[in-house]
């Protein structure tokens, strides 16, 4: 028979057993209270707590859009001097910001979010500069690369690239729009849209933004020319001479040619349909007592380099188009409008020293800024 597990007690141990567990059951449900109070009051804390992290997190946000705002100003009109605006569409956080010129074309920007009890205040220091590629070789349509042609650095290329295994380009190759690419054994684009390509020793990007070449303004330049009489009209042969300053080429249809000259300054052509090398050495060297990092202007000619030329550029070289059949040397950004052609038998390298790429001076008036933060701090 099993033994019942009920146990009965008499009636004042019943009582002295229900006093016992009583006790114990007001201290747990006191103890309930406490905590369900304490859950109550961080709960209403955490509340407050995620409420000043929101507006932190906003006004920082509308203070790193104030900034991103004065640059983007600054870059069209160097006279802005601030403004204030709501940021955010669905917010009234409010960004104040102020903008003081400073000398050597810096700028110190002041951006304030703000929005309850929270604030952020960003200030940096930037310096606008004339518009300058940052590529080593830019090139408005096509690109074709042979011969014995070398680019220490990316180079962007806005429809078609082609070229042969002889030429390098040791950096990034920038292309609009989407391409097919056929890779080698060894890893490398073997061709691209079809056409076989030079090879390309770092990555291949597609759909990059297209390239807002700047319009500039020579009145300036040909002004520096005519105070030291070299303004030349119509076509010309300049055959072993040296020149300083401004050379400045003007008159429709015509064509240079240069033979064992050596400029030391700027040339600039305004119309002149082509620039040629036929033979011996075509040398420019920029000043920055002239004009800082800009050795050759001519928006609408062509460069040809034939077999027996030899052409050393240092400074921004800026062309319509360029065919190169003899060697050519490019320290500075070099800027092709439209088509370029390195032939097989040629020698062409292109290299962009990091000081060259931004830049500022009163030479050359381009229609479009870039700025340079300089310095950053968030308070």
């Amino acid at each position: 028979m099993k033994r019942s597990s009920t146990v009965f007690v008499s009636g004042d141990r019943r009582r002295g057993t229900r006093g016992t567990i009583l006790v114990p059951c007001l201290m747990f449900m006191t103890l309930l209270s406490i905590l369900s109070l304490s859950v109550l009051r961080v709960g209403g804390i955490s509340n407050v707590v995620s409420g000043v992290l929101v507006e932190k997190s906003q006004t920082h946000l509308a203070a790193q859009s104030g900034l991103d705002i004065a640059y983007a100003r600054l870059a069209d009109d160097v006279g802005y001097s601030g403004e204030q605006c709501l940021p955010f569409r669905d917010s009234p956080c409010c960004v104040d910001i102020s903008v003081t010129a400073l000398e050597d074309s810096e700028f110190e920007i002041l951006s304030r979010g703000a929005l309850g009890d929270s604030e952020t205040l960003i200030r940096a220091t930037a310096r606008a500069g004339s518009w300058i590629s940052h590529y080593p070789l830019y090139v408005g349509r096509n690109l074709e690369l042979k011969g014995k042609s070398t680019v220490i650095g990316d180079v962007f290329v806005n429809t078609i690239v082609s070229g042969a295994s002889t030429a390098f380009i040791h950096g990034n190759l920038y292309l609009t729009g989407e391409r097919e690419i056929q890779m080698s054994i060894d890893g490398y684009p073997s061709t691209i849209d079809g056409y076989r390509v030079p090879v390309v020793v770092r990555d291949v990007f597609v759909n990059t933004p297209p390239v807002d070449v700047s319009i500039f303004t020579l009145s300036n330049l040909r002004e520096m020319a005519v105070q030291s009489g070299q303004v030349f009209s119509g076509t010309h042969h300049f055959t072993a001479l040296d020149f300083d300053g401004v050379v400045f080429i003007e008159g429709c249809q015509s064509k240079v040619y240069f033979e064992d000259v050596t400029i030391s300054g700027l040339l600039v052509c305004d119309d002149s349909t082509e620039v040629r090398v036929e033979q011996g050495f075509f040398k420019i060297h920029c000043r920055d007592d002239i004009c800082a990092n800009v050795a050759i202007l001519a928006p609408h000619s062509s460069l040809r380099v034939n077999p027996d030329g030899l052409i050393d550029m240092y400074g921004l070289t800026y062309f319509e188009s360029a065919d190169f059949q003899g060697s050519g040397t490019f320290t500075g950004p070099v800027v092709i409008v439209n088509d370029m052609i390195a032939f097989p038998n040629s020698y062409l390298c292109c290299q962009l020293p990091s000081d060259m790429k931004e830049f500022s001076n009163a030479g050359v008036v381009w229609n479009e800024q870039r700025l340079v933060e300089l310095s950053y701090e968030e308070y």
